[in-house]
């Protein structure tokens, strides 16, 4: 249902876009990550225990593709397309909103989405989800804490940016009066 939506508001505007490759992210039992129309069928779970491991297959699949940026959100976030395509992400690694801590920002929120550079997607591409959770005590679901902490121990640093709107706050959804690209929940 959430796909369903999505596909009809911002997802179809984003593949009007040649140079934007949209995809859902669904694990499977398929021996190798495949490409179905506009669903990525991933070598893993497709539970919310495997947030993780999804989030590592997509990097994975990623880099067999060419791109300068990933972009990964959750899908009962909303994008703002116009805004979406005009995001420059250049000389940035990392980029997205801490959801928790706006004054000493440390990680980006899968819901509100983030930007990885290719090499920053090597690194989460190459993680161990398993070891990275149980190093620093979070859930394999903590996509974006594991994504976080496989970066930070590379070196790579986190960049805010207030656009991508975690949670939901009304007063912080994308219209004509704000900058807002993307609202999650």
């Amino acid at each position: 249902e959430r796909r369903a939506v999505c596909e009809n508001t911002w997802f179809c505007r984003l593949l009007q876009h040649d140079n934007i490759l949209p995809v859902f992210l669904v694990g499977s039992k398929l021996p190798q990550t495949t490409l179905y129309g506009n669903t990525l069928r991933l070598t893993c779970a497709d539970n919310y225990t495997s947030l993780g491991f999804k989030t590592k297959c997509f990097a994975q699949w990623a880099l067999t593709q060419e791109f300068d940026y990933l972009f990964k959100c959750d899908d009962d976030t909303f994008i703002a397309t116009d805004r979406f395509v005009e995001f420059d992400p250049q000389g940035k690694d990392y980029i997205g909103v801490d959801p928790v801590d706006h004054i000493n920002p440390k990680f980006a929120s899968g819901g509100a989405g983030y930007w990885l550079s290719r090499k920053a997607a090597q690194i989460v591409a190459d993680m161990d989800v398993a070891q990275i959770a149980q190093k620093y005590g979070i859930q394999t679901y903590s996509e974006d804490l594991l994504v976080y902490h496989a970066l930070k121990d590379k070196g790579i640093t986190f960049t805010q940016d207030k656009r991508f709107q975690a949670w939901n706050q009304p007063q912080r959804h994308p219209h004509a009066s704000n900058e807002i690209i993307t609202c999650h929940y």
